[in-house]
């Protein structure tokens, strides 16, 4: 397949969340350090510049095309599936509100040629121009969810709100006016009986067919990665939809990839070089799977 532009999405794993400190560290060490001088000049934004080193860079470097990385931190499934359909042209056209969480973070999506060391900001007339995109979804965790106050949308991470002090924290933050006590109890509830694993794989379902059938109705290649949902119930959804990347194959290549954690950082998220071994297993399976 002669792809000529790959498109990646998902959380902070997609997104590279780190790598800006791996340069800030090592610099002339690090692969691509000048590209990554080149590219601060545009902007110092550490999002921007880990979103342009992440593992999609590897896929688009060996197939010699283009990267567009849409990855957003914190991501639940829902909210990386809203990116792909605002992608695809699909959005609210009257919005009162003006939520505009279908698209945050577009501000900093460029189109990255890492062979010709070249990158220039995303727009909707120049993807279109692309006539056989690679798209690639790493799914997130099953339990993470969203909720939606006046303007904003929040993705609600299940181990962020254990404890009473880190719901405190986000009210404070988010100056939504609950009572942490209150959010606290309700979300407990939510956890235990309604945000549960059987649940979470039928959701898991309704994501997965959802991004197949939108790729399939542009006639656009896709793949899902499909390692970081929930998998207690062994579904098996790389059985029914043909998109979907072998799980187990998908987990092994994340075990074994380096982070940044192994280059002496703070931080679980891959390494640069990580970046690179993932991109190239993840290549391999899709590969493998035509």
């Amino acid at each position: 397949m002669n792809y000529d532009l790959v498109v990646i999405n998902g959380d902070s794993f997609s997104e590279g969340n780190g790598l800006y400190r791996q340069f800030e560290t090592y610099k002339e060490e690090c692969k691509y350090y000048d590209y990554w001088l080149d590219l601060k000049k545009i902007s110092n934004s550490e999002v921007f510049l880990d979103r342009s080193f992440s593992w999609g860079l590897k896929i688009a470097e060996i197939l010699n095309v283009p990267l567009l990385n849409i990855a957003k931190s914190g991501s639940s499934n829902k909210s990386i599936l809203r990116r792909w359909y605002y992608l695809m042209g699909i959005a609210p056209h009257n919005n009162p509100d003006k939520i505009n969480e279908f698209k945050l973070g577009e501000e900093n999506w460029f189109f990255l040629h890492p062979n010709k060391k070249s990158f220039t900001k995303f727009n909707h007339s120049d993807f279109r121009k692309f006539n056989n995109p690679l798209c690639i979804t790493q799914w997130s965790s099953s339990y993470r969810n969203d909720m939606t106050y006046r303007s904003q949308t929040y993705s609600l991470n299940p181990g962020e709100f254990v404890e009473l002090e880190k719901v405190t924290e986000f009210i404070e933050r988010t100056n939504i006016p609950l009572s942490p006590e209150k959010f606290h109890t309700f979300y407990q509830y939510f956890s235990n009986l309604v945000n549960t694993s059987y649940l979470a794989h039928y959701e898991n379902v309704n994501n997965l067919f959802a991004f197949k059938g939108l790729m399939d109705s542009n006639n656009v290649s896709s793949f899902s990665i499909p390692n970081r949902l929930a998998d207690i119930l062994e579904f098996g959804y790389e059985k029914v939809i043909g998109n979907v990347l072998p799980f187990e194959e998908t987990k092994k290549i994340e075990e074994n990839t380096f982070t940044l954690k192994d280059m002496g950082i703070d931080n679980l998220h891959f390494s640069l070089e990580g970046h690179e071994y993932y991109g190239e297993g993840i290549l391999n399976l899709i590969n493998n799977a035509r």
